[in-house]
Order: structure tokens, then sequence, then C-alpha cells
């Protein structure tokens, strides 16, 4: 994955590039988190590596993606299993690095490559006070002018913290900076994502 420091697209695509390399030598992964982004990494694994790699999922909840419907964490659990996805549910972490997991009770798990797959933390350096969350309005703003959204903004109609919300949020704050521009009324979050 690409880290904070690229920021072009060469830079993104040699970091890519080194990813999948390491990935392809991998035998043993462990993936940390059973949310969304963790499952689908350890299916997308188990589904093109087959059965050349041991991957080892994670998580401290006692159910896969907590936050979709229950029948979708049973079938996620039914079919990892049956790929051979060593499933650590209701596992805390005390730490983890780049090539092991520590469990509270001292268990360590080793892998030649360690996905972290729950949520970081929003870069609100810029701000001053550098609070976690930013309120922002129904159109994504922040002040009359200014506009935030990803996993920093929390807007008062939808402030889940996923991907699929950061792009529809992006998608509409770029749509509004033209109206604002033009003194259009602005869309809203989430109604007016079709719009985007």
């Amino acid at each position: 994955t690409a880290g904070t420091s690229e920021t072009t697209l060469a830079e993104l695509e040699t970091s890519w590039k080194i990813a999948h390399q390491k990935l392809n030598a991998a035998k043993r992964i462990l993936i940390l988190d059973g949310g969304a982004v963790g499952v689908e990494l350890a299916a997308e694994i188990v589904d093109h590596y087959d059965h050349d790699t041991h991957v080892t999922l994670v998580d401290a909840s006692p159910s896969l993606v907590p936050l979709f419907p229950k029948a979708t964490g049973e079938y996620a659990k039914m079919w990892l299993t049956q790929k051979g996805v060593d499933l650590r549910l209701r596992s805390m972490l005390k730490s983890w690095n780049d090539t092991s997991c520590t469990f509270q009770d001292g268990t360590v798990l080793t892998a030649d490559l360690v996905y972290v797959c729950f949520g970081g933390k929003g870069n609100t350096t810029m701000l001053q006070g550098s609070p976690k969350r930013v309120a922002v309005s129904d159109s994504l703003q922040m002040t009359d002018n200014q506009f935030c959204c990803g996993d920093v903004a929390f807007p008062p109609t939808e402030a889940n913290q996923q991907a699929f919300h950061a792009e529809m949020q992006g998608k509409l704050a770029a749509r509004n900076v033209p109206r604002l521009a033009q003194g259009q009324t602005l869309l809203k979050y989430p109604y007016d994502m079709t719009e985007t």
C-alpha cells in the first residue's frame, strides 16, 4: 500500500510494485482487523493465491464485518474458513510490527507480511488544535469557503469512516466548490450523492 510520502503517480506506482513483490514472496500473511477491508483483503489473497499462502486474520470482535448484517459476517466466516484462512476472533492485540503481532496474553504470531487494516487517524495537523474530527455542514463545509471530507469530516447526516463514504464525500465536495463560486445551491451529503 502507499505510504504518506508518495506525492506523484510515479512514486505511487513504485510503491505499489514493491507491495506486489512483497505479497508474491510471502508464504505467511497476517491481516489485522476483520472489518470490510481486512475481510476483502483476505478473500482476495486466498482466492488469487489458492493454497500457496497461509492467511491468518485477527480481530478482537466475536464476528467479522460487524457493520454489516449478521448474515454477511456469518457467510464471510464460513467462506474464509473453507478457503483455509485461520480466523483469530476475540483476540486482543497488545502490539504489532511488519512481521508479527503480540496478543494481550503474550502469544506471538509471526508472518512474512502483516497488513494493518483497522482505521488510521485522519491528518488534521493543519487545523488549529488538531481535532480528531471536524464538524461540517451537510454540504461538507467547515467554514463559508472551506470544505472537509473523508475520515476527518463529521457531517450531521452520515459519519461512517469508510472508504466508500470518503470517496462519495470527496466527489460531492469537489462538485460544491464551483457551485459555491457560481452562487448555486450546494449539494447535500448524503442526499445528493447521485449528483456526483
